[in-house]
């Protein structure tokens, strides 16, 4: 009796002492679990190393606001009439209640009629033809949290809801609103989908299993992971980001997996005659190395996730594989508690879809009888399609991004962008070292500027010194400036009253200027060349005097992508080299390790070329679908090859060991299959395309992954084993 048996008895023994660790664990879980904050704010994501960020830091410095707009639209029928002139001003009352800086309150029907053809204000506080009109405030830059974003935004929503219905539309905008509302909609359908997703493949394990029990023990030995996960964030100090809220899907695809083979594997025993405790104890101690090995390999390819050198991607991938490492000590010994309470053979014989299962499992034996070189090169046909596929994949990230383009947020943005409003900027940060910003040459610098932008279509607007000068009179920005005149800026701030200051885009004592584009959230393939001319320019024609360097949170953003994209081949490489070292030390060879990949790479070159078929782009959240993927065709592959060695080291017969290894595991692997996929497809019908992207490319995974374990791999060892060197490394592997 080994000493693995030996420790599965003693749990199995001991079934109640286990049952009351557990639950101490769970209620310090619990206990972290509640102090963990939500922080779904995408400045986490933008903090990075460079020159782009250093000149972002020493813009903000000197303009602190760039991106703390809200806005509110209302769209009129005909001309602006009293109603709509007292809905601005209710508006604008909500806006100052909420705690937001610098929010017109004079009366808007004097100021429309007085300064409607003011071009600084067009685009700003009404489009050209009036049949848009907007108000404005801003966040303080030391409230620009996640906690204070959500509570002004749902003291505005509740505002909005409460005017009556009629003819107008208001539309409730800006990037902390955004920052906002996206996160918020991703987060209502993880919780609503994930639940739906649990459903359905309970639904399928219970069809299989046509007992409850063993369902039952299936999730219960997961469900405790996420908690204990969400605990030592809470102990550790933090917060669930974006990403790391996609962690319960995780979970449940590596942990069900494995929960599903350890169950299948014991009720096989049972029916075989073996005692409860007998069938328990062998049946772990046979597949806990290969256990640890999915959840090792699992974790070690999200953990090439750091090789983005992105703090929250990274994050992202050293808390998924930790929490995939807590599963697997959860569930090898929880569960063999839970299954000790069992009574029965842990689920009735003959069901329909067992009676598949082992149909499924009879036609993968018989194809052993094919040809290898037929099976290794349709596979090899197949891969070598999805590579030409996926050379034509676009490289594409929106600035709110993998919302599907139907989604009413989506709809919203587009709607006020058509209307001639610039939600999101990119400011042209100036210094002026010896001529002053306000003088004649660097006004006309600006405006040549300003022209040349403007032929973009990707530019709805710009704003500057020349407007701000040209609108108010000669001397105004410098005037407006020292607080002793007429000034206008702050205009686009504070709406068109006189005697407010200049500071949002001049201070002459800090010798610092912007001028500002709005740009629509077009894609990086505009946006990024875009960006790059307009570096160009600045590098090229330096304002006179000075300098002049593109920055805001738009240029930080789009540099992320960029970093990101570019580094998404690293990250994948890095893991699948993590991936081939831990199936080197499983198998205890170089060469095993190296054959192991080859099932787990198919499947993810196939996904690119699904990708490429169905329209989708590369982008960052890709990083996390190929993460998820890979775990679950590298599960099913170790599971096999592990049996494969078992097999192979009492047999020196390849074809009997690749015989006995898909009847062992072959009806543990499509359970699993249909199982995870039937569940995972749910996630299709989400509103964003990265979940979308998550549950119809890992229900296919699952699929191509079953096909790869079951048809191609074993052609491949067939094919492989005919070589004396390979046979021998595979004998001296099965000795493990």
């Amino acid at each position: 009796m080994t000493r693995a048996e030996r420790l599965y008895r003693f749990l199995v023994r001991h079934r109640w002492l286990v049952l009351l660790l557990h639950a101490g664990l769970f209620a310090g879980a619990l206990v972290g679990a509640a102090r963990v904050r939500v922080d779904y704010s995408a400045e986490q994501f933008l903090i990075f190393e460079g020159p782009e960020r250093r000149t972002f830091e020493e813009f903000k410095e000197h303009f602190p606001r760039e991106d703390l707009q809200v806005s509110a639209f209302l769209k009129v029928s005909g001309r602006p009439g009293s109603g709509d002139y007292r809905t601005l001003e209710r508006l604008a009352a909500a806006f100052h209640d909420a705690g937001l800086r610098d929010v017109q309150r004079a009366r808007f029907e004097d100021a429309v009629e007085a300064s409607r053809d003011r071009s600084p204000f067009t685009g700003w506080l009404w489009n050209r033809d009036l049949s848009v009109l907007a108000v404005h405030g801003f966040l303080e830059p030391a409230e620009n949290t996640d906690a204070r974003r959500r509570e002004v935004e749902a003291r505005l929503r509740a505002e909005v809801a409460s005017i009556p219905d009629g003819p107008n539309r208001i539309v409730l905008n800006g990037l902390p609103i955004l920052r906002v509302s996206v996160p918020l909609a991703l987060e209502a359908d993880i919780a609503r989908l994930l639940l739906i997703a649990l459903a359905v493949s309970f639904v399928v394990l219970l069809l299989y299993f046509r007992q409850l029990w063993p369902v039952v023990v299936c999730f219960a030995a997961i469900l405790p992971s996420i908690f204990l996960t969400l605990g030592l964030l809470g102990f550790a100090g933090r917060p669930v980001s974006v990403l790391t809220s996609a962690v319960p899907i995780v979970i449940l695809v590596i942990a069900l997996s494995d929960a599903i083979h350890l169950v299948v594997g014991t009720r096989e025993r049972r029916r075989e005659g073996h005692p409860l405790p007998d069938a328990v104890a062998v049946t772990f101690a046979t597949l806990t190395r290969s256990c640890f090995f999915t959840s090792l390999t699992t974790a070690l390819g999200f953990v090439g996730l750091v090789a983005t050198r992105n703090r929250l991607v990274g994050e992202f991938g050293v808390v998924t594989a930790l929490a995939v490492l807590v599963a697997f000590g959860v569930t090898m010994t929880l569960l063999p508690a839970l299954l000790a309470f069992s009574r029965g053979s842990l689920g009735r014989e003959g069901s329909a879809a067992e009676r598949a299962c082992q149909w499924i499992v009879r036609r993968a034996g018989q194809a052993l009888s094919w040809r290898p070189r037929w099976v290794t090169g349709a596979f090899a046909a197949c891969l070598a399609a999805g590579l030409v596929l996926a050379a034509g994949l676009r490289v594409e990230a929106l600035l709110i991004d993998d919302l599907k383009p139907g989604d009413p947020i989506l709809r919203e943005l587009r709607w006020i962008e058509d209307a001639g409003f610039g939600v999101f900027q990119v400011n042209v940060f100036l210094k002026h070292d010896s001529v002053p910003g306000d003088a004649p040459e660097v006004l006309a610098w600006a405006a040549d500027l300003q022209d040349w932008a403007g032929s973009d279509s990707l530019v709805i607007g710009s704003i500057g010194l020349p407007q701000l000068a040209a609108a108010m009179g000669p001397g105004a920005a410098g005037a407006g400036a020292a607080g002793t005149g007429p000034g206008v800026t702050r205009a686009p701030t504070a709406g068109p009253r006189d005697g407010s200051a200049v500071e949002d885009f001049y201070l002459p004592d800090e010798g610092v200027s912007q001028v500002v584009l709005f740009v629509r959230d077009a894609g990086s393939s505009r946006l990024s060349p875009f960006l790059l001319r307009l570096d160009e320019r600045l590098r090229d024609r330096p304002p006179p005097g000075g300098t002049a360097e593109a920055t805001g949170t738009v240029k930080l953003s789009q540099v992320l992508w960029d970093r990101l994209v570019s580094q998404f081949l690293p990250a994948i490489v890095l893991s699948i080299v993590l991936v081939w070292a831990a199936l080197a030390w499983l198998f205890r060879s170089a060469r095993v390790g190296a054959i192991a990949l080859v099932p787990n790479l198919v499947p993810l070159v196939l996904l690119l070329g699904i990708m490429r078929l169905g329209g989708f782009d590369l982008k960052p959240s890709t990083l996390m679908v190929f993460a998820i993927a890979f775990g679950i065709v590298a599960d099913d592959t170790i599971h096999f090859l592990g049996a494969f060695s078992r097999h192979h080291r009492g047999s020196a017969d390849v074809d009997d060991a690749l015989a006995r290894s898909v009847k062992e595991v072959g009806v543990a692997l499509i359970v699993t299959t249909v199982a995870v996929g039937a569940g995972f497809a749910v996630l299709a019908a989400s509103r964003f395309q990265v979940l979308f992207l998550v549950g119809l490319l890992t229900a296919t995974a699952a699929v191509l992954g079953l096909a790869a374990d079951l048809l191609g791999f074993p052609a491949l060892l067939k094919s492989l084993s005919r070589w004396s060197g390979v046979r021998s490394v595979l004998s001296r592997a099965s000795g493990g």
